[in-house]
């Protein structure tokens, strides 16, 4: 229900980095915002990290980093962050439940989100909370095996 309109509209902003610290990532972070803010049409980012954070826990650093970045610069009413990784585990999961797949990747990533976009996809939904119960009922039909196929497959291209 969130993807399609965005890529429907080419809303979608890919920016690959190199960025290897937390301080170079917040720094290209910080420009796809900026970039997100004076570009309309353009409703979020994906800031893919293909050569940096592949540890899952430095990842999570990271991204502890970057929540606080938006949070300091106040743009909590105006952007969300979503992340994936190659290696996700929700807490309290054993490693090998296929809903980790729900939040994995190719390469670690940030999601920069307009949260006023988010907050009108919620809005008109019955169940929001739903999605995330379809997805864990959809991963767990096809099974870990068929999405690590699939992240291999994409790394390939």
């Amino acid at each position: 229900p969130f993807a399609r309109p965005v890529l429907e509209q080419n809303a979608l902003r890919i920016t690959e980095t190199n960025a290897a610290t937390c301080k170079a990532v917040l720094e290209v972070m910080a420009a796809e915002i900026k970039t997100l803010q004076t570009t309309p049409k353009l409703a979020t980012t994906l800031l893919v990290l293909p050569r940096s954070f592949a540890d899952f826990y430095d990842f999570l650093a990271l991204v502890e980093e970057a929540e606080d970045f938006i949070s300091n610069q106040d743009l909590d009413y105006d952007f969300q962050l979503a992340n994936f990784h190659p290696d996700y585990l929700f807490a309290g999961e054993v490693s090998t439940a296929p809903s980790h797949f729900t939040n994995r990747s190719p390469y670690p990533i940030l999601h920069i989100l307009r949260a006023e976009d988010v907050e009108k996809a919620v809005a008109n939904l019955s169940h929001p909370e739903r999605i995330y119960e379809a997805n864990i009922k959809r991963v767990n039909e096809l099974g870990s095996e068929y999405f690590t196929a699939l992240l291999q497959r994409c790394k390939q291209k």
